[in-house]
């Protein structure tokens, strides 16, 4: 009788272990990732394919499918499991060049994005938040109050009234996010190939000094201070960087345009690309990479559930500046920080938020940016002078990069963006001279973008 008393315990105790561990997996995602708690009667079986069925890749090969879903749904969890320490983002930003100084007495804005409720208000607010800059005034909490009672009915206006459809390359703005690590390899690829096409458009944001990259990038190195790492809270410290940056550039350039360090960018393609759009316009530009809305709860509106799309930073994404005037209450001077928190999500996911869900807009999808989330072996290389961004990277364990003939094996280059370099710009001086006869064709003429 003992014994069996002592096995109906022991069942007792792993019940409750169980019991335990399933509430503390709950909680675990509900916080950190951002899934809605466990259902009860939910099976483990269940929910692991619930988390599947949530990041689904938008895939070019079905074979690969289950593959692809497998890895990122573990790269989107292995964020979520590191350690995720506080960003303090009021300590300056570095700037590598004396001619693009960020102002050190920036006004600081009295707000929450909770405060803003409707959409018109946002719009006021941010027409409001560039007046009062220019004048040198301090928004105060008497003034957001007044902007947000009287003028809840004021049309939203950019901040030149001369502002045309006409894109060309000085008017993109071009941030490309990186680490120290990565400087010998991944960047110098990038300032051999691609970056010789936008010089004085692109500007490198890392969390760390290179006097070397900074030279070549002609004084555009950012060390943005943040410390170096993927997880969340380090990733969302770049891109509040990038935005802030971009915000309190003098030179007001009518696009925002991010890439990754892991990213090739066909330059004339982007700016042709960008051509069909008005940046008068909120334009959210780019390529999800999941085959439905992104699910996320909003702590600061109850916890409610909000569903929007997000195009991925893997592949690059552009904002028209309109757009970023009306997303200023949420993303300048360390307001973007506070909304990944918001969220709990990774940057790109919470620009996609911000956008679709506080202000409005839409993403426009373009199936021309590509990550090294969906197969790219597969896109033709007759194809490839219309295509605005490439990449390289592992999934589902093998090594993901785009096909091409030559000039270079796989050797001397894993990731094709010399190859592809040499196929986009043939009169590339270190290009080898036999592979000149490999144009593109009426494709070249893409080139007048200058």
């Amino acid at each position: 009788m003992y014994c069996v008393r002592r096995k109906y315990r022991k069942v007792l105790v792993w019940i409750c272990l169980v019991a335990v561990g399933q509430a503390i997996f709950s909680m675990f995602l509900y916080e950190e990732f951002n899934f809605a708690p466990i259902r009860h009667g939910w099976t483990t079986k269940t929910f692991a394919n619930e988390i599947k069925t949530r990041l689904r890749l938008q895939s070019q090969d079905v074979e690969h499918t289950e593959e692809n879903l497998k890895f990122i749904a573990r790269a989107k969890l292995d964020h979520s499991r590191k350690k995720e320490e506080s960003v303090d983002f009021k300590r300056s930003i570095l700037i590598k060049s004396a001619s693009f100084q960020l102002s050190g007495n920036r006004k600081k804005l009295h707000h929450s994005p909770g405060e803003i409720r409707r959409s018109n208000q946002d719009n006021d607010l941010s027409a409001r938040i560039s007046d009062q800059e220019r004048r040198g005034h301090k928004l105060s909490h008497h003034d957001l109050k007044h902007a947000n009672e009287n003028n809840a009915g004021h049309e939203f206006r950019t901040e030149s009234s001369e502002r045309t459809k006409n894109t060309e390359i000085k008017d993109v703005f071009i941030s490309v996010k990186t680490t120290g690590e990565f400087h010998k390899t991944r960047v110098q690829i990038l300032l051999d190939t691609w970056i010789q096409n936008a010089k004085n458009q692109v500007y490198l944001f890392t969390d760390q000094d290179d006097a070397k990259v900074n030279k070549s990038l002609g004084g555009h190195l950012v060390n943005t201070l943040c410390e170096a790492g993927h997880q969340r809270t380090r990733l969302c410290c770049k891109m509040q960087a990038e935005l802030d940056f971009f915000v309190q550039l003098k030179k007001k350039t009518k696009w925002f345009c991010h890439f990754d360090d892991d990213n090739y960018v066909n330059v004339p393609a982007l700016v042709n690309t960008l051509k069909n759009f008005n940046p008068e316009d909120d334009v959210y530009l780019g390529k999800p990479s999941l085959i439905r809305e992104m699910e996320a709860w909003d702590r600061l509106d109850g916890n409610k559930q909000k569903k929007f799309w997000f195009a991925t930073g893997g592949a690059g994404f552009c904002l028209s500046r309109a757009l970023v005037n009306k997303m200023r209450p949420y993303v300048s001077d360390g307001k973007f920080i506070e909304s990944c928190d918001r969220i709990k999500l990774p940057d790109d996911c919470t620009v996609g938020f911000i956008s679709e869900v506080l202000v409005k807009a839409k993403l426009k999808r373009s199936e021309l940016f590509h990550s090294h989330l969906e197969s790219l072996p597969f896109l033709p290389q007759s194809e490839f002078s219309k295509q605005v961004t490439f990449s390289h990277g592992f999934m589902g364990g093998s090594y993901n990069r785009i096909s091409i003939d030559g000039p270079f094996n796989v050797v001397d280059d894993p990731s094709r963006f010399k190859s592809v370099h040499c196929f986009l710009n043939h009169e590339t001086s270190w290009c080898p001279k036999s592979e000149n006869k490999d144009k593109i064709g009426d494709d070249d003429k893409l080139k007048t973008y200058r």
